[in-house]
């Protein structure tokens, strides 16, 4: 849910309220200020995060809260060695106020993220478009959750730009039904999707 699209507390825990009667049981909560015009101070970001956690409690869902922080991003000041240890900082105060995961999103660094699994005693989540590590490797590091992000959207894009270029340059066809998903496969896979 970004950054709660509120910066005052009861604020971002009343969006948040719609978005759980809306059916989400789970958020990711950043710390950088709208489009990345700076981060909120960790007082501040922790109060906006009890807020929240007190709303899903007096809603009665045990709403889980991934706290991202930007803290890793190039626009923030600090040497490598300055972030990790402000992540570890962030990570530990967002837990204490009531989060439940904790997110370093932009970190993708292997022996970084294992000694952040190692200093904050909570779910880590990581990006895939920026970490350097299989899966295997991230589940043998202690890393609990893997986002996209915009990853399958901007493959889509990518290859539905590949399909364009290839019908305006050699009016071909090939490239989009070669290997093309059919109706039954998707009615196949929709019938498995367990029901709500």
């Amino acid at each position: 849910m970004e950054w709660g699209y509120a910066e005052q507390p009861q604020d971002v825990a009343e969006n948040m309220r719609q978005v759980m009667r809306a059916g989400a049981v789970g958020i990711n909560l950043e710390d950088s200020i709208r489009e990345g015009e700076g981060m909120f101070d960790t007082e501040s970001q922790c109060a906006r995060i009890q807020a929240v956690r007190e709303m899903a409690r007096q809603e009665g869902v045990p709403l889980f809260i991934n706290a991202r922080t930007d803290v890793f991003r190039p626009r923030v000041a600090g040497s490598d060695a300055e972030k990790f240890d402000a992540a570890v900082t962030l990570g530990k105060a967002y837990l204490q106020a009531g989060a439940d995961g904790f997110y370093p999103i932009i970190l993708g660094d292997l022996p970084t993220l294992k000694r952040l699994c190692e200093a904050i005693p909570a779910p880590l989540n990581v990006l895939t478009l920026t970490v350097h590590a299989t899966l295997h490797e991230l589940q043998e590091a202690g890393i609990a959750r893997l986002s996209l992000g915009p990853a399958l959207m901007w493959a889509s894009l990518t290859l539905m730009r590949k399909i364009a270029v290839e019908l305006q340059n050699h009016g071909s066809f090939d490239l989009f039904t070669r290997n093309m998903i059919t109706t039954d496969d998707i009615k196949q896979f929709v019938s498995k999707a367990p029901m709500r």
